[in-house]
């Protein structure tokens, strides 16, 4: 079965925090189920151009006029005859369109077919994206040479390191390393660098002192990857891939705090990077799974002991994320609560979904909790605290 190439467009807070704040009303959100199979990929214009007028009568039920809408509107009918565009598509397509604004990501998420008209921009499907997908890095150790990788979820993205050596004649400077040691040279992927390929020796005096000079490059390779891994704020996991007895040199050289226990067990030049990074993701996901845990934890913890500390009803969440007291927010999967919310009054009025004024107030409470340095939480109905809709830790 033919597919076409499956394109993704990586979503980042940063991203998150711009749809949040981007674009005039009226605000348009369309989610689009996509086709990779090649001979129903067809389908794919097809479905954002049915999506496209429910979009219009949407934006006339809220009072928009017709020309205002065609002009929210029209950057998304012109991705209708994109070929390009359409050429490379993911699982899933979400758009976003508004006055003089349109944003667009491939992903590989199956959403279902939705079109969200007025409020702030309906991002939550988008958060999917980023469950359980913090930052981690993969550092691939081979014999024929090293390569360290930004990691999440669904990406992996090569991270030069400068002024680091990245084999091990490269480190140790020798005019006449390759008779030394018995390896000869070869190139690896797509930039034709020259990477040390080690052989073993019988003499067990050379053994020992090829893992001399092995555990030496490793020492300076840890130095290097460490001025990557410590510049970020939150120090991020580290994951090793390699043949068993290279993860266990590079244990022995290593010095930061961080290193999965658990590897990816192999040669990292037997796969492709996103077989890579399959088998990575496989080894670090429930480092980031605990973390929602823990969050589940908190608010039981705090319900049973300071119950000021949480809320599990709108008419408490939604004024609390305005004014910045939500530090954890969970939000129920594919749930809608319809209203409105009076900042001045802090006031909440709940509203039947068929009203045109009446915003997603589950995309209010995460707007307002992400723009203001909060984590939320997008969970199965029967997982929100409570048997709530929503429901929030709130920082006092």
């Amino acid at each position: 079965m033919q597919t076409i190439e499956k394109h993704v467009d990586p979503v980042t807070q940063h991203d998150l925090l711009e749809l949040i704040e981007a674009g005039s009303a009226p605000r348009v959100s369309i989610y689009v189920p996509t086709e990779r199979v090649w001979n129903e990929s067809k389908q794919n214009p097809a479905r954002l151009k049915n999506l496209l007028r429910q979009a219009s009568d949407q934006l006339a039920h809220h009072g928009v006029d017709a020309a205002t809408a065609e002009s929210v509107l029209a950057p998304a009918h012109e991705l209708l005859d994109r070929s390009q565009f359409w050429q490379h598509q993911s699982d899933g397509l979400a758009l976003f369109a508004g006055d003089d604004f349109l944003r667009t990501y491939r992903l590989p998420l199956d959403f279902k077919s939705r079109v969200q008209v007025g409020g702030p921009f309906h991002i939550r499907p988008l958060l999917q994206y980023l469950a359980h997908d913090g930052t981690f890095y993969l550092l691939a150790l081979s014999q024929g040479g090293v390569a360290l990788y930004r990691c999440t979820r669904h990406t992996a993205e090569e991270v030069p390191l400068e002024d680091v050596p990245t084999s091990l004649p490269e480190a140790m400077q020798y005019d006449d390393l390759e008779t030394y040691l018995g390896f000869h040279t070869g190139t690896t992927g797509g930039g034709g660098k020259r990477s040390a390929m080690f052989h073993g020796q019988s003499d067990a005096g050379d053994k020992a002192n090829v893992k001399d000079q092995i555990l030496r490059f490793f020492r300076t390779l840890d130095n290097g990857v460490r001025q990557v891994l410590n510049s970020a704020a939150t120090p991020p996991p580290l994951v090793l891939a390699g043949l068993d007895y290279l993860r266990g040199l590079y244990g022995e050289a290593n010095q930061y705090a961080h290193v999965s226990e658990q590897g990816v067990d192999g040669n990292p030049t037997d796969w492709s990077l996103d077989e890579l990074h399959e088998r990575a993701w496989a080894v670090i996901a429930s480092h980031f799974e605990a973390d929602q845990a823990q969050a589940l934890s908190d608010y039981r913890q705090l319900a049973s002991t300071e119950a000021e500390r949480v809320a599990a009803t709108p008419e408490e969440v939604v004024p609390a994320a305005y004014y910045q007291r939500v530090d954890t927010l969970f939000v129920a999967k594919d749930s809608h609560v319809w209203g409105l919310f009076d900042a001045e009054r802090g006031a909440v009025e709940m509203r039947d979904a068929s009203s045109a004024a009446a915003s997603d107030l589950l995309d209010v409470a995460v707007a307002h909790t992400l723009t203001n340095s909060g984590t939320v939480h997008v969970v199965a109905p029967d997982e929100v605290p409570e048997q709530a809709t929503v429901a929030a830790i709130l920082r006092y």
